[in-house]
C-alpha cells in the first residue's frame, strides 16, 4: 500500500524488461516533468512494488525475455511460446499482479503502464489505467481488454488493434514516440545526413544491440563492423547497459583491430552506457554524425520510419513485434535485412554501392515527414487534461 500523506496524481509503473517497453515510459515521464514541474509523478518498477510468489513470477519472464536471445533452437523456441502464450491464462495473471493490489490500495489517480501484461493485470480495477503502447507493430497480446486508455503511434497500429477486438474509443494515436533528446535535432541531423549522403565522404554507420545481448546479433555486429572499417567507413558500436555484457561486447569489438591491423583504430568507435537515459543522451550527441543504423527490429524502427535514419535488421527476429515492424519498414523503403553472417560480412560492399547508386539517399527521404513524431508531446497532454 502507499505509505504516504498525499497521494500522488500518477504513478508510473514499469516493468524494467528489456529497453523498448520502459524507454517509451521514459520519454513520457521526462516530458511529463519537464513541462508540468509542480505535478506529483511517482516512477517505481515492478520488482519495487511486489513481492513473493508474483515478485518470483516477474523474475521468470525477465529471465525468459534474455534466455530468448541465446540464438539457434532456443530463439526459435522461445518464438514459438511467445507465439502461443500470447495470451496469459487468468491464473498466471493472478499471481503475476497479486502485490499490485496491496501497493494501489486507496489510489485515485492515473496510472501509467509500459507492457502489455501489466495492462492486462490492471484492465478491469477502478482506477483509470493508461498503457503505452510505442510499437508500430501489434501483435495479439496487446489488444488489452476492458477499460484501458490504450495509446499507439499510427493508425495502421490502431486499425490492427481495432481488428483484435479492442474498442475504437479506448485508442488514441499519438504519432511516433521519439525520445525527447533525439527529437530536438531531428531536422537538422536529417539534413546533414542528406548532405554526406550527396557527397564523398566515407559514410558512419551506428550498431545498437538489444539489452537480451542475442548470440546471433552480436556475431554479425562484429562482422559487419570489421566489413565496413575495412572499407575506410566509420562505425560506432553501443553496447548497452547491461555491464559485464556490455565489458565483454566491447572486449569483442576491439579484438577485431587486434587480429586486423590494416583497419584504423579510429574507425571503430565504442560507446558504452550505464543507462538508458545515459545511452539516449550519448545517442543524441552522436547522431549528427550517424547515416545509417543496424539494430534489431524493435523500438528503434520508430527512428527508420519517422526521423530518416536507415535501418539494417538483425536476424534473427526475436518476440512477437520484431517481423510485423520489420515488415512496416521494408515496405516504407527505409529498412533493408541482415539475415546471414554472409550479409554481415559484406556489408561493407553493399553500402559503398547502396552509397554510390543513391539507393540510401532514397532511403533517408522515404524515412522523414512521412509520420507525426509528437507522439511523447501528445501522449503527455492527454495525461495532463485527465489529471
Amino acid at each position: 500500500m502507499l505509505n504516504r500523506v498525499e497521494f500522488p496524481k500518477i504513478i508510473a509503473l514499469s516493468t524494467e524488461i528489456g529497453r523498448g517497453h520502459p524507454n517509451y515510459l521514459d520519454s513520457v515521464i521526462t516530458v511529463l516533468k519537464t513541462e508540468n514541474p509542480n505535478l506529483t509523478v511517482e516512477y517505481h518498477n515492478i520488482f519495487e512494488v511486489t513481492s513473493g510468489i508474483s515478485r518470483l513470477c516477474w523474475q521468470v519472464i525477465k529471465k525468459f525475455y534474455l534466455i530468448g536471445g541465446s540464438g539457434g533452437i532456443v530463439t526459435k523456441l522461445y518464438n514459438f511460446l511467445r507465439q502461443k502464450s500470447a495470451i496469459p491464462s487468468p491464473i498466471f495473471l493472478k499471481l503475476l499482479g497479486s502485490g499490485l493490489d496491496n501497493f494501489l490500495k486507496g489510489f485515485s489517480g492515473i496510472v501509467l503502464i509500459e507492457h502489455p501484461l501489466v495492462a492486462r493485470i490492471l484492465a478491469n480495477r477502478n482506477i483509470p489505467v493508461f498503457y503505452i503502447h510505442g510499437e508500430i507493430a501489434a501483435p495479439k497480446e496487446c489488444a488489452i481488454p476492458g477499460k484501458v486508455i490504450t495509446f499507439v503511434p499510427l493508425d495502421w497500429t490502431k486499425e490492427r488493434l481495432i481488428a483484435l477486438g479492442v474498442k475504437p474509443e479506448l485508442i488514441v494515436v499519438t504519432g511516433l514516440l521519439i525520445e525527447p533528446e533525439l527529437l530536438k535535432e531531428a531536422k537538422k541531423n536529417f539534413d546533414l545526413r542528406l548532405a554526406r549522403l550527396n557527397s564523398n565522404q566515407p559514410l558512419t554507420i551506428a550498431f545498437f544491440i538489444s539489452q537480451a545481448y542475442p548470440k546471433e546479433h552480436i556475431t554479425k555486429i562484429i562482422a559487419a563492423v570489421e566489413s565496413i572499417a575495412e572499407k575506410g567507413m566509420k562505425t560506432i558500436v553501443f553496447t548497452g547497459t547491461s555491464q559485464n555484457k556490455a565489458i565483454e561486447f566491447q572486449h569483442q569489438i576491439e579484438s577485431i583491430i587486434e587480429r586486423n591491423p590494416q583497419i584504423c583504430s579510429e574507425n571503430i568507435k565504442v560507446v558504452m552506457s550505464k543507462s538508458r537515459q545515459e545511452e539516449n543522451q550519448r545517442t543524441a550527441e552522436l547522431m549528427s554524425q550517424i547515416d545509417v543504423m543496424v539494430a534489431a527490429a524493435h523500438e528503434r524502427t520508430n527512428w527508420a520510419v519517422g526521423v530518416g535514419l536507415p535501418m539494417f535488421v538483425l536476424y534473427p527476429l526475436i518476440g512477437t513485434y520484431a517481423r510485423p515492424n520489420f515488415e512496416f519498414a521494408l515496405n516504407q523503403g527505409v529498412s533493408n535485412p541482415l539475415k546471414t553472417i554472409g550479409d554481415a560480412k559484406t556489408l561493407g560492399d553493399k553500402l559503398i554501392r547502396m552509397h554510390k547508386n543513391n539507393t540510401l539517399i532514397k532511403m533517408v527521404q522515404r524515412g522523414f515527414s512521412e509520420y507525426s513524431l509528437d507522439g511523447v508531446q501528445l501522449t503527455t497532454r492527454y495525461l495532463i487534461n485527465k489529471t
